[in-house]
């Protein structure tokens, strides 16, 4: 079926009503694990855990901040126990950041919490709906430019 007018704004308020919902389980999850951990610090600890050591620019560059900014996070994540921060052995000027087991283990428990939560919802949709919604996901996801194994990136293009 061709998209029109209003089937696109129907499609635009169901995906802006699913981002929603999906946002809200993510500042839950988060939220559970920790009461000082931001969404954008989590984003930080996942990158981390994804990529290995990073140098400080690669870590703002993954997060679509500026580079004062990822130094700023860094050492409340240092802080915090979640982050370490050592010197670049073949760049003195450069900072490097690892994620370290605490920080892994919160993670891995938003983490859980969030597939928890929406493997719940997902378990109360009818499942002769179900492959037409992954079909139609999948189709979001890659119209999108974006994929599991890539990057959190706000800098999606149209």
């Amino acid at each position: 079926m061709p998209v029109t007018a209003g089937t696109r704004d129907e499609l635009t308020d169901a995906v802006l009503g699913l981002s929603r919902a999906l946002v809200g389980i993510a500042l839950r999850s988060v939220a559970e694990e920790s009461t000082d951990l931001t969404l954008v610090q989590f984003r930080a600890l996942a990158t981390l855990s994804d990529h290995g050591r990073l140098r400080v620019a690669d870590l703002a560059t993954h997060l679509g901040v500026n580079s004062s900014t990822a130094t700023r996070m860094a050492s409340r994540l240092r802080r915090k126990g979640l982050i370490s921060r050592t010197a670049d052995a073949e760049d003195r000027r450069a900072t490097r950041l690892e994620i370290t087991p605490a920080g892994e283990a919160v993670v891995r428990a938003v983490t859980a919490r969030r597939q928890a939560v929406i493997s719940r919802i997902a378990r109360r949709i009818a499942p002769d709906r179900r492959d037409a919604m992954v079909e139609a996901m999948q189709a979001f996801t890659a119209a999108a430019g974006d994929g599991p194994e890539q990057d959190w990136t706000p800098g999606w293009t149209g």
